[in-house]
């Protein structure tokens, strides 16, 4: 159960961590009560600007502009973001205190009495993008749908389950499983952040500060004071180095098709046929599986023969454009991403969330689609050869 808080002293800066749980009344009460028995110079929490604006105005998703989505390529980002989030709301249904509750009650205290609030955390987004670069397109596979069916299970937390949830760290249960699974996960969103958080406390002018964190962070944030990770390996996107590795692949299959030219010209066209078939016809059944609208279908058949031929395209980011474009998503859509994405039907009638998926099933079936056409194209020509 945490009940403690931790009390140091930093280069004339004295900080007190409260780790809570965050589904906890306790944890709650125990903020309240380390606010209210001395007067600090700020409180820190554990969120960064965007959560902030999220919590204060729970319901406001109208500001997305996934247009802009689409140009920075945070479609994946976007939509885990969604999930993770949702999952945790659909945690938070099953117990009496709200998620996040102690993190609310710092902020608003700190509101109350005209006390600095600060958020703390590196941005949602660069730290998604981080873990995403850290994964194996497997790995990312298996995450999402690890997440997805967490959300649309209809499996009940017996009463023991959320009396243990309300006396731990939810973040910490969840990691200690999911790390064994996918070691670079804890590294990104647990070591990482905790050398962020620790140089935002740390740098920042005032000498008498609170820190709401979850119990998960507080091991990490004591050690790291010690000897912080350089700010600027931790702070940004990882950068995308230029690589020819990419065009393997693409090379290869065209000079399949080409040699398998010289042999027979009949299986050479019937090769690219297979090609265009095999991937337009995987990529729009992937659209079509989430109710994508008749344009976009037919507008990742088109693409994904072509962009599976290129690295630097994607089947599902041509149509997810034309699902936008289609569909075109209101403001009540994107209001109301976070909630419809917790039940399946809405999930998929939700017209901005719908191209978020149209985009992100175009593109994984359009990868499954690559390695069957190959295949398929490497026992043509095997055939060709040895019979």
């Amino acid at each position: 159960m945490i009940s403690e808080t931790i009390t140091f002293n930093h280069d004339g800066k004295t900080i007190t961590l409260i780790p809570t749980a965050h589904v906890s009344q306790n944890s709650v009460d125990l903020v309240n009560s380390t606010l209210s028995s001395q007067t600090f110079d700020a409180v820190f929490v554990e969120l960064d600007h965007k959560r902030l604006h999220a919590m204060k105005h729970p319901q406001d998703f109208s500001s997305i502009d996934l247009m802009s989505v689409f140009k920075r390529k945070e479609v994946g980002s976007l939509l885990m973001h969604l999930l993770l989030s949702s999952f945790q709301r659909k945690i938070a249904k099953n117990l009496d205190v709200p998620l996040g509750a102690e993190m609310k009650a710092a902020v608003d205290y700190a509101n109350r009495n005209h006390i600095a609030c600060i958020p703390m955390d590196r941005d949602i987004s660069i730290t998604l993008q981080r873990v995403f670069s850290s994964l194996t397109l497997w790995q990312k596979f298996s995450l999402g749908t690890d997440v997805i069916y967490s959300i649309f299970s209809s499996d009940k937390i017996d009463e023991s389950a959320i009396e243990h949830l309300k006396q731990k760290d939810i973040l910490d249960d969840a990691l200690t499983d999911l790390s064994k699974k996918l070691p670079n996960i804890k590294r990104t969103l647990i070591d990482e952040r905790d050398h962020y958080m620790m140089h935002t406390i740390l740098s920042s002018p005032h000498q008498n500060v609170v820190a709401i964190i979850g119990a998960a962070h507080a091991p990490g944030m004591m050690k790291a004071k010690e000897q912080l990770m350089p700010l600027h390996d931790i702070s940004s996107a990882p950068i995308k180095k230029k690589t020819y590795w990419g065009w393997i692949i693409p090379i290869a299959i065209i000079g399949l098709i080409g040699f398998t030219f010289t042999l027979n010209p009949q299986s050479g066209f019937d090769s690219i046929l297979k090609w265009i078939l095999i991937n337009g016809t995987m990529s729009a059944l992937g659209t079509a599986l989430v109710l994508g609208h008749p344009l976009a279908i037919l507008t990742a058949f088109i693409a994904a023969p072509i962009s599976s031929l290129s690295p630097l395209l994607a089947a599902g980011w041509f149509a997810g454009l034309a699902q936008l474009i289609a569909s075109k998503p209101k403001v009540e859509d994107l209001t109301k991403m976070g909630d419809d994405i917790l039940s399946f039907k809405k999930a998929f009638k939700n017209k901005a969330l719908k191209v978020l998926w149209v985009t992100a099933m175009a593109n994984i079936f359009s990868s499954i689609a690559t390695f069957i056409a190959a295949s398929s194209i490497i026992e043509t020509l095997w055939s060709l050869l040895f019979h």
